[in-house]
Formats: structure tokens, sequence, C-alpha cells
């Protein structure tokens, strides 16, 4: 009986545990057409300006856009609405790191692309 009370206990926790876990985010593109990221203004900034820190040796911030950036937006969905949060507000390359950053305009066209095709601007 003492055994039964703490197998019904266990998982009364367990169910209220997995009750509180977030649910998962809804893929954004799910119902979008694909969106290849070569060839684009998006390609050409990340080519240009992120992957010296964000390759498979270096991994900065455990990302490597190496392979990503090669394929389609929908491949990696939520890493692609991070990269476009970092590019608004112009939080990558970082400033400290010395490294030579876009200029406004190129910022603007990237975020122009990634918000066209993720409809940031109606949410």
């Amino acid at each position: 009986m003492k055994n039964c009370f703490q197998l019904f206990i266990i998982l009364t926790c367990s169910m209220l545990l997995f009750a509180c876990l977030p649910a998962p985010r809804p893929n954004p593109l799910a119902e979008s057409p694909d969106f290849p990221i070569k060839p684009s203004v998006l390609y050409e900034t990340v080519q240009t300006y992120c992957l010296d820190c964000h390759n498979p040796e270096k991994m900065k911030g455990n990302i490597d856009l190496t392979r990503a950036v090669e394929g389609k937006l929908n491949d990696r969905p939520f890493l692609w609405l991070d990269v476009a949060h970092v590019l608004k507000h112009k939080e990558m390359p970082p400033e400290d790191e010395r490294v030579e950053r876009p200029d406004d305009e190129t910022y603007l066209e990237v975020n122009n692309w990634l918000e066209k095709r993720f409809e940031l601007n109606s949410r």
C-alpha cells in the first residue's frame, strides 16, 4: 500500500511539472512558402559580417551560421528570428569587438527582408 501511495505521489508531481512547462512556440513559417536565403541581402550580410565569429570553429554565442545561411529561413525559423532581433537592435556585430559593422542602410535592408518574410510588422 505504501508503494502505491509513493507511486501516486510521483505520478501526480510529474503531471504537475509537465503541465507547468511552457508550450512550444508555433513555427512562424509553418504555412509559408519556402524562403531561400541565397541569394539575398541576408545572405550577403551574414557572409560579410557574421561568419568570422559564428562558424564551426569559433561558435561565438554557441551559434554557427555557416550551414544555416545556405538553406532556407523555413529550416531554422527561430534562429533567424533571433538574428532579426539582434540586427534590428544593431547588437551584432558587437561594437566592442572592433570588427567591421554594416552601415545603417544594410541593417535596414536586412531587417526589411526578414520582416517581410516573418511578417513581424503585423504581429
